[in-house]
């Protein structure tokens, strides 16, 4: 699942800026 990766990664990014 290559989407849920990327999804996973985006999420991430969202919660570093907080």
């Amino acid at each position: 699942m290559r989407f849920n990766n990327e999804i996973r990664k985006y999420i991430n990014d969202f919660e570093a800026m907080g």
